[in-house]
């Protein structure tokens, strides 16, 4: 019996899960949060990513994630993801913590909901707190080929997608080489489109669109300002 996988394309959390999935290579069936019917909310999974294993359900990102290398990452091999070595998975923990805090900083910034449903602009005020965060990924991968340690793992997924996500606000990455180089990195695996890529490629032309639409009604309102019929 294939997993049951609770998903919204439109949330970011949904991501790095199916990314996981992906890697270890397990089969399962998307359910649209839309068409799921509470099937999930009777075994107490109130909020989206969710997984439905046999009779066991789970929610919480992180949490999906691990759960699934601890019960398949043997079972297929791939047990790196989330080492067994304590040590190892100690630094992998402590990415996925700092990146929690991280999202949550860079969805403040961008401001998405916002933007996309009330007409309203990015939080630029931000913008010096998202560098900070750019700049101790930056730090971590000048250490280090991936984000934990030199092997790919669950934490790269997660911090790919806070990175990756201000590229929907067209984020200038150029001082930030070793971002750059890993961010290319993760985007060369094959699932890496279908779980993460599309999903910012289409958030970015819908963020970009409501942006321009506010940089024109900006500019109308300066045009009859200074327009010699109103000096």
């Amino acid at each position: 019996m294939s997993m049951e996988f609770l998903t919204n394309q439109n949330d970011p959390e949904c991501w790095p899960v199916q990314f996981t999935m992906e890697a270890l290579g397990l089969k399962y069936i998307k359910v649209d949060q839309e068409l799921s019917n509470g099937i999930f909310q009777k075994k107490s999974a109130q909020r989206i990513p969710a997984i439905r294993d046999g009779n066991f359900v789970l929610s919480e990102s992180r949490a999906i994630a691990t759960y699934l290398c601890n019960k398949y990452g043997s079972q297929t091999r791939n047990t790196g993801l989330y080492p067994e070595d304590v040590e190892k998975r100690g630094l992998v923990d402590m990415m996925m913590y700092i990146d929690l805090e991280a999202r949550r900083k860079v969805l403040s910034y961008l401001n998405i909901d916002e933007v996309l449903n009330e007409g309203q602009w990015l939080n630029n005020e931000h913008l010096n707190t998202v560098k900070q965060i750019v700049s101790q990924y930056e730090k971590k991968l000048s250490e280090h080929h991936y984000i934990a340690y030199e092997e790919l793992t669950v934490a790269d997924f997660f911090c790919y997608v806070t990175i990756c996500l201000l590229d929907v606000a067209k984020f200038n990455f150029k001082n930030y080489p070793h971002v750059s180089a890993w961010k290319s990195k993760i985007a060369d695996i094959p699932f890496e489109f279908e779980t993460v890529g599309s999903n910012i490629d289409e958030l970015k032309k819908k963020y970009q669109k409501c942006l321009d639409a506010l940089k024109y009604f900006d500019f109308i309102p300066n045009c009859i300002l200074y327009s010699p019929l109103f000096l």
